[in-house]
């Protein structure tokens, strides 16, 4: 048996020199010759067009964004760097961090140009007086940079963002269908919600049953009282059966269209 496996590793051995003996060597050393040429030529290319950048353009429908800012920044991250090896993504985290810039898009012009395309952020309402919410419902810094004054105001605890974000997207849709504008939504700690119209109308749906309070508001509430909008202070929806109404000359009365009214607002 012992015989036998040694006769086999030299047969073995006996073939793969026999392999080795066979090998064009003159292609192999061809194709290594080739290669290392290849290799070569790749990284004098680069070399030649690793030019140092000498021009940056910033693009996009710029209205909160500074186009010269954007660029100093650049030239401050690529500096001492060629093109080739211009540092595309700590490029694009920098210039992503200035105030209103949602996107960035990082161009290389050979031989000595970058292109910046910027998309900038969309504001649609304000998170708690200090920062922007975009389409997304994302928190932004405005940087203090043309802040839209007729932004919706949005306000609630810490954490909370989506959940009133959400609510704020699905009222300002409803009431825009009943001829209303929102134009501020708010929980407090308590989780009670309270809305704003125009003319500086509060609208209160308290803690509990907020949607279906909201739909009474669109359904009874706001059809029978939109022709005296201008004369409204705040519309009280925590009734089971009514609403009430504040008159901006003082009077409270029970408003609706059912035929008994409550005694209390609930919470």
């Amino acid at each position: 048996m012992l015989s036998r496996k040694r006769a086999n590793r030299r047969a073995s051995d006996r073939t793969l020199s026999e392999r080795l003996r066979a090998l064009d060597w003159q292609r192999v050393a061809i194709g290594c010759a080739v290669v290392a040429a290849l290799g070569g030529v790749a990284l004098a290319f680069r070399w030649l067009l690793n030019e140092p950048v000498n021009s940056i353009a910033v693009v996009g429908q710029l209205e909160h964004v500074s186009a010269v800012d954007v660029a100093a920044l650049a030239r401050r991250q690529v500096a001492g760097r060629g093109l080739a090896s211009v540092p595309v993504d700590e490029l694009r985290r920098a210039v992503s961090r200035v105030p209103w810039v949602d996107d960035v898009a990082v161009e290389r012009l050979w031989p000595r140009g970058l292109r910046l395309h910027i998309t900038e952020q969309v504001a649609v309402a304000r998170w708690n007086g200090a920062e922007l919410v975009n389409q997304r419902g994302e928190l932004f810094g405005s940087g203090a940079r043309q802040v839209p004054p007729d932004l919706p105001a949005l306000a609630g605890p810490e954490g909370r963002i989506d959940e009133v974000f959400q609510r704020f997207l699905q009222a300002r849709a409803s009431l825009a269908a009943a001829g209303a504008t929102l134009r501020a939504l708010a929980v407090d700690a308590r989780g009670a919600w309270e809305l704003r119209l125009d003319n500086d109308i509060s609208v209160r749906l308290g803690r509990s049953d907020v949607d279906a309070r909201f739909q009474r508001l669109l359904d009874s509430a706001w059809p029978a009282l939109a022709a005296r909008a201008a004369d409204i202070g705040y519309i009280d929806m925590r009734y089971t059966n009514g609403f009430a109404v504040s008159w901006k000359r003082g009077a409270t009365r029970l408003a609706g269209s059912w035929p008994r009214r409550t005694g209390e607002a609930n919470g």
